[in-house]
């Protein structure tokens, strides 16, 4: 009887046991706490760059500096030439310039424009003369006039003119103060103001050399 009653004993311990553990294992029991690992930061190695190329924002605009521009003149074509400025004789300054515009004289008048052509009217006396066309242009610190067409002759003309006829001039001081062209013809010395004739003009102011 003895016997009975503790295998029965250890059948109940048993099955006790074996309730307690399913019962443990349903109920999660006294289950040891989840343990939560934390990963370590992430660690970014940055190797040092040169200033010119650190990514490092200073907030101040780069300065950018243009390169120089080069502007290359091809050069003159093989058998060109660059055209010279054109020139007249009154252009600028010196003798042509002196004497461009109009002079007068005792019974004549005459006209140089600056692009060295002009016109001269030369009378005997009231009724006797030739308008003609001339072309003039500057030599060494004179000038010479030349005839080129008859315009006009009154009274039969002065009969030493024609076509190609050419006077010297130059400026002259003939009475020391008021300066005057001096007109002289081929043969006569433009030094001696006793050989040809005056003209006189507005510019300079007149001389009883240039006649009455």
């Amino acid at each position: 009887m003895t016997a009975l009653h503790g295998g029965a004993r250890l059948a109940m311990v048993l099955a006790a046991a074996l309730a307690l553990a399913a019962c443990s294992s349903s109920t999660g029991g006294d289950a040891l706490p989840a343990v939560t690992t934390t990963p370590a930061p992430a660690v970014t190695t940055v190797s040092p760059t040169s200033p010119a190329t650190s990514a490092t924002n200073t907030g101040i605009p780069p300065t950018v500096t243009a390169a120089p521009t080069t502007v290359t003149t091809p050069p003159a074509a093989m058998g060109t030439t660059d055209a010279a400025p054109a020139t007249t004789p009154g252009s600028g300054s010196g003798t042509a310039a002196a004497v461009t515009g109009e002079w007068t004289g005792h019974t004549r008048t005459m006209d140089l424009a600056p692009d060295g052509t002009g016109t001269i009217s030369l009378f005997s006396g009231c009724c006797t003369g030739e308008t003609w066309s001339v072309h003039w242009e500057t030599d060494g610190d004179g000038i010479t006039v030349t005839l080129v067409e008859r315009l006009d002759s009154t009274g039969g003309g002065l009969g030493d003119l024609s076509q190609g006829y050419t006077y010297a001039g130059a400026l002259m001081q003939p009475d020391g103060t008021t300066t005057a062209l001096h007109f002289t013809r081929p043969g006569e010395d433009p030094a001696d103001r006793d050989q040809g004739y005056f003209w006189c003009s507005d510019r300079y102011g007149y001389t009883r050399y240039c006649g009455a």
